[in-house]
């Protein structure tokens, strides 16, 4: 018996996370700002959400941001306030796992 050829290959997606930013950094900027960068290791995401804390356990989302960013600048802050950020990716309903937490106090 003679073998035929091999068919075209497809390939699909599974409906899994995006992968989770890593190693976020929070330097201040100012007495009101401070500048967010962290590593982008998702291929699919549809944008990256950060979040912010003032005591260091409670979160709220402050800013979304598009596909491929990997920098934030978080402004309106109090002066003389520890804060803490964390980031995740999104895509459709699916979020990542959150990135490190990363601080910074502003100066008074």
């Amino acid at each position: 018996a003679v073998a035929s050829t091999w068919s075209n290959v497809a390939t699909a997606k599974t409906n899994a996370r995006p992968a989770a930013p890593s190693a976020l950094t929070a330097a201040t900027q100012s007495r009101s700002t401070v500048a967010l960068t962290w590593a982008d290791r998702s291929d699919d995401e549809t944008g990256f959400q950060i979040q912010r804390s003032a005591n260091g356990s409670t979160f709220t989302n402050v800013a979304k941001v598009g596909p491929n960013v990997t920098s934030y600048s978080a402004g309106s802050l109090k002066a003389n306030t520890k804060y803490s950020f964390r980031v995740r990716a999104y895509r459709g309903g699916r979020n990542s796992t959150f990135s490190n937490t990363a601080t910074a106090t502003t100066p008074r």
